[in-house]
């Protein structure tokens, strides 16, 4: 009894590391400081870092 619970949390600890919830996956604090910015380098930023896994959860 004993190992099969042990068997399911290690499938469960291995599915939350697979794929992660979003509270746990990366994520930036973006801002600008004294930077002259566009709307074609804004999207430009936020399409780099959506690529890169850090999505938009908290806008």
């Amino acid at each position: 009894m004993a190992q099969s619970h042990a068997s399911g949390q290690a499938s469960l600890l291995d599915r939350g590391f697979r794929t992660p919830p979003a509270m746990a996956r990366p994520w930036v604090f973006w801002m600008w400081l004294r930077v002259k910015s566009n709307r074609a380098a804004i999207t430009a930023d936020l399409e780099a870092m959506h690529a890169k896994g850090i999505e938009d959860q908290f806008l």
